[in-house]
């Protein structure tokens, strides 16, 4: 069984992956795997993709009252509190 945090990974990698042709995120140490041009279009495609994708991880937290105002640091620390799929 993946832990939310786990899933939450995959899911920024298959994003990355998709929209900006990236094998990993894992950082490599090496400028030409680690840094990447991407244009804005794709840059806007990404995260949007990442905000509804975090939009559904959340929805099932409304009962245990999240703030409009709370950071998504904050939130990523309920999701994984209340290991929410």
């Amino acid at each position: 069984m993946t832990t939310t945090a786990e899933t939450y990974n995959i899911l920024l990698e298959k994003i990355a992956k998709k929209w900006f042709d990236v094998e990993t995120l894992e950082t490599r140490g090496m400028d030409d795997l680690d840094f990447y041009d991407v244009s804005v279009f794709c840059m806007k495609k990404a995260l949007d993709e990442a905000f509804k994708a975090g939009m559904e991880l959340v929805e099932p937290l409304k009962p245990y009252k999240l703030e409009d105002d709370m950071s998504p640091s904050t939130t990523l620390k309920m999701i994984l509190k209340y290991q929410v799929k």
